[in-house]
């Protein structure tokens, strides 16, 4: 499947696009005014819920649960040889930088990697190619952000993947190539699971330290959790993209 098909996929599978979708189906029955209707209320209903925390976050821990955070400044196991980040998009046409920037959800991932260097040592392998063809990959961008802001400097730079399982594939290679197997596996906690999954099945033995975790309670009183927000919309697109990741990987066999 190529990138652009996926990203049209995304609009109209995920919300709010989902929620449009069924919007339109009702205007274009008005005639079977019932049908109607129960489209245009569910698409309503859909919106709000998908808007609330409580919704996002029960959504996010369906994932985030599978994979506990390490503990907070402990060390990795002695047996792990390097430590894997995986790209998770870019700052297209950045103005005020003049050039492609990594987006806020890799810098997230390339914070904790690098805390994670710090008390290790370990080497560092970043992976993240060009998906819409662009004239930087997604490493790259990674790796000057990483030294340049962290003082890290990645031994592997993986350039060609467009996607988690072509993430582990690419990395895999070159992991192999360094008689390396057991690494430590750097992602959103959502991401997680799709990731342990590709990076298993590439014949490495990933250790999951996954980063950003969406469904922890903030300190709000508890009834804003049914209060519509952008930001629990936008996790719950997050969240609704890996399980279906999830299920195409698992029909697909990737």
């Amino acid at each position: 499947m190529s990138t652009v098909t996926l990203a049209f996929l995304k609009t109209l599978l995920l919300p709010p696009g989902l929620s449009v979708m069924f919007a339109g189906l009702a205007l274009c029955l008005l005639r079977r005014r019932r049908l109607s209707m129960f489209l245009l209320w569910f698409a309503i209903a859909l919106l709000y819920l998908c808007s609330t925390p409580l919704a996002s976050r029960a959504l996010a821990g369906m994932l985030e649960q599978r994979y506990p955070p390490l503990a907070p400044g402990a060390a990795l196991a002695p047996e792990v040889a390097a430590i894997v980040v995986l790209g998770c998009d870019r700052y297209a046409n950045a103005p005020e930088y003049g050039q492609d920037e990594v987006s806020a959800c890799t810098l997230a991932r390339l914070r904790y990697a690098a805390d994670l260097q710090a008390r290790s040592g370990l080497p560092v392998l970043l992976s993240g190619g060009r998906p819409m063809g662009e004239p930087q990959s997604e490493a790259q961008l990674m790796d000057r952000v990483m030294a340049e802001r962290f003082g890290v400097k990645a031994r592997w730079l993986e350039q060609d993947s467009r996607n988690t399982a072509e993430n582990a594939a690419g990395s895999a290679v070159m992991l192999r190539a360094a008689n390396i197997r057991k690494v430590a596996l750097v992602t959103h906690a959502m991401h997680m699971p799709r990731a342990m999954r590709s990076f298993r099945r590439q014949g490495l033995e990933p250790v999951p330290a996954p980063t950003q975790f969406y469904s922890v309670a903030d300190r709000r009183p508890a009834w804003f959790a049914v209060l519509p927000t952008g930001g629990s919309l936008l996790v719950s697109g997050m969240a609704m993209y890996e399980l279906f990741g999830l299920a195409w990987y698992s029909l697909t066999g990737k």
